[in-house]
């Protein structure tokens, strides 16, 4: 991947948030990624449909509780080019591959997990905890490191104190006439700090 000139890494992809409520979305593959989007899609409140391939019977019992409907084949052109989004696990990235070429066609959104060559866009790791989420993404650089930050800043969110905070002054941002709103509210997390240090593995500081 190429750099900017202070050696930061150069990305051809933007951070967004798409909204799928009542929309169409598939997920192909079984395992515990295909779980991890399942329930992200379930808390969204997108209509699901899952090609469970390679899924354990525990693992389909938890999709349909979830409230996927399972499909007994894997889905088919017309069906990719009508969900709003579309997951597809790292085992099963010959088909990602093919869908994603299509999707760039049309501009629909296809993602072959850990595998940025086969997407229309890239997955972010999202961390989530009171009341609060973060997305965390290398742009398809670094999947791994972007997994590991999520833990980490999960960790942080989990504090007791936080969730209270997020409580309180989501209150007080409705009481505030709109006028009001940024101002004030910008005022209050202007004191707010995060503090820590890197602890970074051995490789980092140049092995191969």
């Amino acid at each position: 991947m190429s750099t900017h000139d202070d050696g930061t890494l150069l990305s051809s992809t933007i951070p967004v948030e798409v909204l799928v409520r009542d929309r169409l979305a598939l997920v192909v593959g079984g395992g515990g990624e295909a779980l991890s989007k399942l329930r992200r899609l379930t808390r969204a409140g997108a209509r699901i449909e899952w090609f469970p391939d390679g899924a354990t019977a525990e693992d389909r019992a938890a999709g349909v509780a979830l409230g996927a409907t399972i499909l007994d084949a894997p889905p088919e052109e017309a069906v990719l080019a009508t969900a709003a989004i579309v997951f597809f696990t790292t085992e099963q990235e010959e088909r990602g591959a093919l869908a994603a070429t299509s999707a760039r066609a049309r501009g629909t959104l296809v993602c072959t997990l850990d595998r940025p060559d086969h997407s229309t866009f890239v997955n972010p790791a999202v961390a989530e905890g009171a009341g609060v989420r973060l997305s965390i993404s290398t742009g398809g650089a670094s999947p791994g490191l972007a997994r590991r930050l999520r833990e980490e800043l999960e960790r942080l969110l989990a504090a007791p104190e936080l969730a209270p905070f997020v409580a309180t002054t989501s209150r007080l941002r409705a009481k505030l006439p709109r006028g009001e709103r940024f101002k004030r509210m910008s005022a209050i997390f202007a004191d707010l700090r995060l503090e820590g240090r890197w602890t970074l593995p051995t490789i980092a500081n140049g092995g191969d």
